[in-house]
């Protein structure tokens, strides 16, 4: 390949894997909308927890059509270390997926901080021009 086709094939694999890492945050954002409306569970919250299988089934969808923008897979060694120190495997997926969630909750936190810093900013130069 010439450098500007494995430049091109590199953006694409990694827009997969952003895609790919969005959908899991969704789905976990799904799981998370679920629990709550599970907690308050009564007739009235039936149709909304319809709903939210629903889109908790295309969210799996969505992640597993973009599985292939991660082809690795978990090395055998990692399982049997957590298997010999006496862990369930699936811990390690569950450790990922806490590991994904505060990566999410730290660029919200980034996001608002900067929505914060624009408004002040727009603020402060409107006040500069005398503008109410």
């Amino acid at each position: 390949l010439r450098p500007l086709d494995m430049a091109t094939r590199n953006s694409k694999e990694a827009s997969k894997a952003d895609q790919l890492e969005e959908a899991v945050e969704k789905t976990i954002e799904t799981l998370r909308r679920l629990e709550i409306t599970l907690d308050k569970m009564s007739p009235e919250t039936e149709d909304n927890f319809v709903k939210l299988m629903h889109k908790l089934v295309d969210c799996y969808a969505e992640v597993d059509s973009l599985k292939e923008a991660c082809p690795g897979t978990v090395p055998t060694e990692v399982i049997f270390n957590y298997i010999d120190k006496g862990k369930n495997p699936e811990l390690y997926t569950k450790a990922r997926l806490e590991d994904t969630l505060q990566s999410y909750q730290r660029r919200a936190g980034q996001l608002q901080a900067f929505q914060v810093f624009q408004e002040t900013l727009e603020n402060k130069m409107r006040a500069t021009r005398g503008e109410p």
